[in-house]
């Protein structure tokens, strides 16, 4: 089972209720959910744009994020910062963006991975061609 790691810094309550609702929607679709960002196969993380202070912290805990996870895994930014400052948040990070207005994304972006994923064990096992 491919795993999740879920981290949310300070926010508004919006960012607070979309980080419960990622929680919970990668637990519904079958990913279990990572301790460390270390052992996780995706790290999802929360970024608020609500004000500077929010803002300047999202950026702190999205790089630390980007230091720590494991090599070969997905970063995904979900939040309204990934609407906001969707140029310099592709132009500093390797991560798939989801603002609030294409949330649907997140399920296709899952959806691929899981895919690609099995593709490659498929692969290393010989069973594909």
């Amino acid at each position: 089972m491919k795993s999740a790691c879920v981290a949310f810094g300070l926010g508004c309550p919006r960012a607070q209720v979309d980080t419960a609702r990622v929680c919970e929607y990668v637990r519904a679709n079958g990913w279990s959910i990572a301790q460390t960002l270390e052992e996780a196969d995706v790290v999802l993380v929360t970024v608020c744009g609500f004000n500077a202070d929010y803002e300047r912290r999202s950026l702190r805990l999205l790089a630390s994020a980007n230091r720590r996870r494991r090599p070969g895994s997905r970063l995904i930014v979900v939040g309204c910062q990934a609407g906001i400052d969707e140029t310099r948040l592709h132009a500093t990070f390797d991560a798939d963006l989801v603002p609030p207005k294409r949330n649907a994304d997140l399920d296709e972006i899952l959806v691929i991975l899981r895919y690609v994923w099995s593709w490659r064990r498929m692969k290393i096992d010989g069973r594909g061609g």
